[in-house]
């Protein structure tokens, strides 16, 4: 699964991948990118 939308994204699956340039940023549970401010603002916009 590709998604955007976090929200959308979390009801589906349990982990997560940020992927910037090929390179993957951040590999884990969502409940810790959900955890992680620095991380959802700079990727997530949020």
């Amino acid at each position: 699964l590709s998604e955007q939308n976090l929200k959308f994204a979390r009801r589906l699956a349990d982990r997560a991948y940020v992927i910037d340039k090929g390179e993957i940023k951040f590999e884990g549970p969502i409940a810790a990118l959900d955890a992680d401010p620095a991380l959802r603002r700079s990727y997530l916009g949020v």
